[in-house]
């Protein structure tokens, strides 16, 4: 997670709700969303891809 943040330089990733339309215009989507164990819904793991 920081490696990307990095590479984006930025502090926080934004809510979901804002991330879809973002990705939507880049031509990109969540394929997938899994939850951390032990962590639950504080970290979720995005797959994020060209639809197919």
């Amino acid at each position: 997670m920081r490696y990307s943040r990095r590479l984006f330089k930025i502090r926080r990733f934004p809510e979901r709700s804002m991330l879809d339309p973002m990705l939507a215009a880049a031509g990109l989507q969540v394929l997938s969303q899994k939850r951390v164990p032990r962590i639950g819904a504080q970290v979720p793991v995005l797959v994020i891809g060209r639809p197919s």
